[in-house]
């Protein structure tokens, strides 16, 4: 990820050594937030009487808090595709046994890629994408050659408008960062500009002055190479 830009005058270890930091701490937050979400959806399961459901959700909250321990031993990208693996197979199940691809789960999907190419690197996001792409195949062809069965309430549940709005709220988090990191990079190149382009402005201005200088000048006075380095020998010319 490849994350978070810092101004310009640090030097490259210590931008790796903050951008990892600043990685770290909105991973943190990441899956604490999805932690409370799913507590939520778990609590709603059980109210409702949906052992499976919430045993799924329960199940997914164990691999979670796996990443929370990865993110202390500053396993970034690890704990990333660890939350992300796991909160698809979590939808997936989810989704299998309930309204099969037509399932409010499957908006994640979208959403865990968001997220997941602000951590992970392009290989681990092009297989994270394929991954996601099994599972929603299995959701489609599953039901259409009956390996299961899928259910079609006729009537909306509480559940699908929290686990929705869960969604919503983790997405528009990432999408705040990925959008807040891309301007902090614009506005780090264009200052890298700006004193770049003052650098180069200050040493024309010097070579015009020490060229007008010598331009100007009736005497020049140099030095010639020492017979004697004790004894150095100054010669002046006049023009």
């Amino acid at each position: 990820m490849e994350f978070l830009m810092q101004e310009t005058h640090e030097s490259p270890d210590s931008k790796h050594i903050i951008n990892k930091a600043r990685v770290g701490t909105f991973m943190g937050r990441l899956s604490i937030a999805i932690l409370v979400g799913m507590g939520l959806v778990l609590v709603l399961h059980i109210l409702s009487g949906n052992a499976t459901d919430a045993l799924f959700v329960a199940a997914g909250m164990i691999p979670i808090m796996v990443s929370l321990w990865l993110i202390k031993r500053e396993s970034i990208e690890l704990a990333g595709m660890v939350i992300a693996m796991s909160l698809t197979t979590m939808f997936t199940a989810l989704a299998t046994t309930g309204q099969g691809v037509y399932d409010i789960g499957t908006v994640a999907f979208p959403a865990i890629l968001i997220i997941s190419s602000l951590i992970l690197k392009r290989n681990m996001v092009i297989y994270l994408t394929g991954f996601i792409t099994l599972c929603n195949a299995w959701l489609t062809f599953g039901a259409i050659y009956g390996l299961y069965q899928p259910t079609y309430p006729q009537e909306v549940f509480a559940g699908q408008f929290l686990t929705t709005t869960v969604i919503l709220f983790i997405t528009m988090g990432a999408v705040y960062a990925l959008a807040n990191t891309t301007r902090n990079s614009l506005d780090a190149v264009h200052k890298e500009l700006q004193e770049r382009e003052k650098v180069e402005k200050a040493l024309r201005e010097a070579e015009n002055k020490y060229r007008t200088l010598v331009e100007e000048t009736s005497v020049i006075i140099y030095r010639d190479a020492p017979v004697d380095e004790a004894q150095p020998h100054t010669s002046a010319h006049r023009s």
